[in-house]
């Protein structure tokens, strides 16, 4: 049996058509520009928000870092209502008990030499009166000095700041004698209860630094010197413990240049270090000295340099920040930054970031002068 034959195959076949080689190449070539072009744009716009993401980290850290440090250095020496000018000569006594060994003295510290200079700086950390091994959350730091890091971080100053403490009290009463009790309110001095703390008093013309033993009796605290003061002091004299801290650059336990701040130790056990701002690589200091006696800075010397401690009056903090992140500019840049030196007053530079171990972060270096407003009429 014979079948009808399709007479619309022919017709359905004749109107088919596909697409040629070259309409395929040209479209391929089409589409992987509009692709190209798109990653570049994606790729642009991310390099964009890498390099503002590590801008705003370094000026933060930067801020935070020059912010903690600058309003501590204003208050070196501080002594309540007297200045260097005011007080009279060699006012300031720092009377020691005998009977304490140095593991319970602050670290290194110079009665002497602080009573005149509340300011101490550690050339390349040298010698410095901080502890062998410094701790961060119970952990190992790594100082950047030159027998730590190993190039990790730049050989960096430490700065010791010494200083009475924001929380005062005034005395409620004349001393009996010059070895008498200190009467003060308890609430005023709640957590100065214990042996051996570090006191300063001053009438604004006179001073003393003491180590006390605070006895709480109903309302008022009486604080003991350990050893008579050269003054009775009068009514309503300034009484504030004494505080203080170092500034040091050293590696986190996970490896990041970090400024730390250390507190003043008075018995013997450290504290943890505080971390005060990330991506620290380095920190060098010069002094002013005045020596004119005009009270200005006449000459900038680095610390093993200065001719007179007793005449300095500004302290200048370079600091070198880098970003957290890696891979933020197209191509890894030296930077010159302070080397610790100087001659005739001009800082010596040395380039950071050379070399194959060199990466591709963006640093920035921060410059601040402090004037000592202690050290001022």
């Amino acid at each position: 049996m014979l079948r009808p034959k399709n007479t619309l195959a022919p017709s359905i076949r004749a109107g088919q058509c596909g697409m040629t080689l070259i309409e395929l190449l040209v479209s391929l070539v089409l589409g992987s520009i509009l692709l190209i072009s798109a990653i570049s744009v994606f790729q642009g716009n991310r390099q964009t928000y890498r390099v503002a993401e590590g801008l705003a980290q370094v000026q933060e850290n930067g801020r935070s870092a020059m912010q903690v440090i600058t309003r501590d250095l204003r208050m070196i020496g501080q002594i309540g209502c007297g200045s260097r000018r005011v007080m009279l000569n060699d006012a300031l006594v720092y009377q020691f008990r005998s009977s304490v060994d140095a593991g319970s003295q602050p670290p290194d510290f110079d009665p002497t030499f602080a009573a005149s200079n509340p300011v101490q700086v550690f050339d390349n950390t040298e010698d410095w009166n901080g502890p062998e091994t410094p701790t961060d959350g119970g952990e190992d730091v790594t100082v950047c000095d030159a027998d730590g890091a190993g190039g990790a971080c730049l050989v960096s100053d430490a700065i010791s700041v010494v200083r009475g403490s924001e929380t005062y009290a005034l005395t409620l009463a004349n001393m009996a004698s010059a070895a008498g009790a200190i009467p003060v309110r308890s609430t005023e001095f709640a957590t100065f209860n214990g042996d051996d703390d570090l006191f300063l008093i001053t009438d604004c013309l006179r001073g003393d630094l003491f180590r006390g033993t605070a006895a709480v009796a109903g309302s008022t605290t009486n604080i003991t010197p350990d050893a008579p003061l050269q003054q009775a002091y009068g009514q309503s004299s300034m009484i504030m413990p004494l505080t203080g801290s170092i500034y040091f650059v050293a590696l986190s336990p996970s490896g990041d240049p970090m400024l730390y701040r250390l507190p003043l130790s008075d018995n013997g056990a450290f504290p943890d270090a505080l971390p005060i701002a990330t991506g620290v690589e380095g920190m060098q200091i010069m002094l002013g000295e005045d020596t004119n006696d005009d009270s200005f800075a006449d000459v900038y010397r680095d610390p093993a340099n200065v001719e007179n401690w007793n005449d300095v009056t500004t302290v200048r903090i370079s600091l070198l920040i880098r970003s957290n992140a890696d891979n933020v500019v197209d191509v890894a840049a030296p930077i010159n930054f302070f080397d610790g030196t100087s001659a005739a007053g001009v800082p010596g530079t040395v380039a950071v970031n050379t070399g194959e171990a060199a990466d591709r972060r963006l640093r920035l270096t921060y410059t601040t002068t402090v004037t000592l407003r202690n050290h001022m009429p």
